[in-house]
């Protein structure tokens, strides 16, 4: 029940948007951390109950929150797609993987002032947080798949603050 009370009724996706607020529950990035924080707990102890629409809905929302404009939301966002992804079979992680170094490849412009660079920043930052979430699911084991794309991600080492602190 509590999973469609978030996922419904106060829709994720608009929840996880910075731009409109959702009409149920306007609230600050502090809040949006609390939420992801319990969304983690909560999708780890009932992820057999949830519908593939629903874990399709809840990366939808992990998505959007790791593009939040401030940090510790893109963090807690990271932290939580790391938890639900525990959860999912190695097929799914690696088109996911795809879909964030596709993000990743994209040029970083010069000018990192300007509005664009720092959406290109934040970009950025949600792709190697999603690689980073990725890698932190197999701590103990290395997938065939994995050692070429560990090597991709190794390559966002010099990138500027805050996506090489992941």
């Amino acid at each position: 029940i509590a999973i469609d009370i978030l996922m419904d009724r106060f829709n994720l996706r608009t929840f996880a948007e910075n731009e409109e607020e959702p009409e149920i529950l306007t609230c600050s990035w502090r809040v949006r951390c609390s939420t992801l924080t319990f969304l983690q707990t909560f999708v780890s102890q009932n992820m057999f109950f949830l519908t593939s629409e629903k874990i399709g809905k809840l990366l939808e929302c992990l998505y959007v929150s790791m593009g939040h404009s401030q940090v510790e939301v893109r963090h807690t966002a990271g932290a939580t797609l790391s938890g639900v992804l525990r959860f999912m079979d190695e097929e799914n992680q690696v088109q996911l993987w795809d879909k964030f170094a596709e993000e990743a490849r994209k040029e970083l412009p010069k000018n990192k002032i300007s509005l664009i660079g720092k959406e290109q920043l934040i970009f950025r930052h949600r792709a190697v947080l999603g690689m980073a979430a990725i890698v932190n699911v197999h701590p103990y084991s290395i997938p065939t798949w994995f050692p070429e794309r560990l090597v991709e991600f190794a390559t966002h080492i010099h990138d500027p603050v805050p996506v090489k602190v992941c």
